[in-house]
């Protein structure tokens, strides 16, 4: 309602005890000052001249209709792209340089027991965190109770380097000069980390008013610090090795016996040399020449 200081017409005190409300033509400028209409004291006057200021982001033109020179923030989303390369800004338009990405994720050891967290935009800079923790995959060999633990690796074990000197049935030591048993199951090789995935955007493409999309955005990209758990292949290294031991799968066979031995043919005229695990009964070929039970002859 117009008040009697400020309705212009002369006949205030008699409209506003009538009508409550001034009905005197007066001529009225809108808030732009662009255009002038002669209308009712207690009317407004807005024009349909949209603003050219740009807004405080100094990079969107305002755009409202009859704006009387104060523009409001602006209600667009900043989208830059960041300095990580990955994502975009989500909070609303502003002017200088968008702020760091809030993203970040964890990049641990094989055995997970080490980690370090690398800022978005650092992939391809990321290397293996050291660990200095025991390997977690136990040893399958026959060497395994002397066998002295390594430190959390990517990638397989290392191979065993003792002899293998177990003694075979044949009474002699197995000649492996190394250990011939199977390696335990390989701990999958380092990789470089893919960016991380921003749930910004899933809140500023939510239902609502572009104002409240904005702040959730805003927000969700203050509160974002998204931390990938890197998984832990070296337990699933181990897991296969429990595994592998339940089902009863234990050392490998050593290799034949190579051990040189001389054998005697079955007549005693000759020595030959064989393999151990080649030893049988032979015939040299040569006649057999040992007297027969008759007394009178030889074989």
């Amino acid at each position: 309602l117009e008040t009697l200081a400020s309705a212009p017409c002369l006949r205030e005190y008699d409209c506003l005890r009538a009508h409550k409300v001034c009905r005197e033509l007066v001529t009225k400028t809108c808030r732009c000052s662009r255009t002038q209409k002669q209308v009712l004291c207690s009317t407004d006057v807005r024009c349909d001249s949209k603003c050219s200021n740009t807004r405080s982001c100094g990079r969107h033109p305002c755009k409202r209709r009859c704006c009387d020179g104060h523009c409001p923030p602006c209600e667009e989303v900043c989208n830059r792209k960041l300095r990580c390369g990955n994502h975009r800004c989500p909070a609303p338009c502003h002017s200088g340089p968008c702020r760091p990405c809030p993203l970040s994720q964890t990049i641990s050891c094989a055995c997970g027991q080490t980690s370090y967290s690398l800022p978005c935009g650092a992939e391809a800079a990321a290397a293996a965190p050291r660990c200095l923790q025991a390997c977690p995959v136990p040893p399958t060999c026959r060497h395994a109770a002397v066998t002295q633990p390594h430190k959390c690796h990517w990638g397989p074990c290392p191979p065993c380097r003792f002899a293998c000197k177990t003694v075979l049935p044949c009474g002699h030591t197995c000649s492996s000069s190394s250990c011939h048993d199977n390696p335990p199951p390989a701990v999958p090789g380092f990789q470089q980390p893919k960016p991380p995935k921003s749930q910004s955007a899933a809140a500023a493409g939510g239902k609502g008013s572009q104002a409240s999309n904005i702040a959730a955005a805003a927000a969700a990209a203050e509160q974002d610090m998204c931390r990938v758990a890197a998984s832990v292949p070296a337990s699933v290294a181990a897991a296969a090795v429990a595994a592998t031991a339940a089902a009863g799968q234990g050392p490998q066979r050593c290799p034949a016996c190579t051990t040189k031995v001389q054998v005697q043919c079955v007549g005693g005229h000759e020595v030959r040399i064989f393999d151990c695990h080649a030893v049988q009964p032979y015939s040299c070929t040569q006649w057999c020449g040992r007297p027969l039970q008759c007394g009178n002859h030889t074989c």
